[in-house]
């Protein structure tokens, strides 16, 4: 497992080393860079690498949902692990 302190870092990362990744965890709220614009730049990276959004925040809305890329999962944290495992599961499914 690795762990980056901020968007920036984790996209430094995911360049210098791509075949490292399985699955990436976001949080919608970073420092610097947000979830979205950090999502946005690792679709340009791999398309295809599985990335789980965590929110601590859940859309209430339809508008909210809108802003959510589509084949995301979002994980609410803190959750019970199973629905951590269960979003997961649900990432790679999709990919």
């Amino acid at each position: 497992m690795v762990t980056a302190e901020n968007g920036r870092q984790a996209l430094t990362l995911l360049a210098e080393f791509p075949d490292q990744f399985d699955l990436v965890i976001l949080d919608l709220v970073m420092p610097g860079l947000t979830g979205q614009e950090t999502l946005a730049r690792i679709r340009e990276l791999n398309p295809v690498l599985p990335v789980l959004i965590s929110s601590g925040y859940v859309p209430q809305t339809e508008e909210e949902m809108d802003q959510i890329p589509i084949r995301q999962a979002i994980w609410s944290s803190p959750s019970p692990l199973e629905q951590l495992l269960n979003a997961v599961r649900s990432v790679f499914d999709r990919s």
